[in-house]
């Protein structure tokens, strides 16, 4: 799983098999481990559906009892993976467990102007903000108008 994307999340590195999920075959999400002697990995959703069918571990059919498994929720947030702004730009690579921050401040996100609703790059903002101010064609902007881009 070198370079993979699941759902939004983009991996930098291979993904270690440890980490994936039995049912789903994709990293796990909230990674719960059985409690039988199988040992397998499973993501939440993925242990629910299974229960709801038949709520025997497919591997031995013992009764199918899951923990939390908080190493491997470890292991995952570890994980180098890359913004999801990526395809845009954004260079950053870093663990999994910081993108939630990083997306907050990255300058390659999608924003409107609050006053034109035009959608530019976060880090263009006040760039567009002050091109409003200065039109290409030399027509005046009302002052009104001026006031409320540069507010925004």
């Amino acid at each position: 799983m070198s370079g993979s994307i699941v759902g939004e999340i983009q991996f930098a590195d291979e993904v270690p098999q440890e980490v994936i999920c039995s049912i789903c075959l994709k990293p796990a999400k909230d990674p719960q481990q059985r409690s039988c002697t199988c040992s397998r990995l499973y993501c939440s959703e993925c242990i629910q559906s299974l229960r709801q069918t038949c709520g025997m571990c497919p591997t031995c059919r013992k009764a199918l009892r899951t923990f939390p498994d908080e190493l491997s929720t470890q292991r995952l947030r570890s994980l180098r993976v890359k913004c999801s702004n990526s395809c845009t730009g954004c260079m950053w690579v870093n663990e999994w467990a910081a993108l939630g921050d990083h997306i907050k401040t990255c300058t390659h996100v999608s924003v409107s102007c609050a006053h034109c609703r035009e959608k530019v790059f976060r880090d263009s903002l006040s760039t567009h903000k002050l091109r409003a101010l200065v039109p290409l064609d030399d027509t005046p902007v009302l002052t009104a108008s001026r006031k409320e881009h540069m507010s925004t």
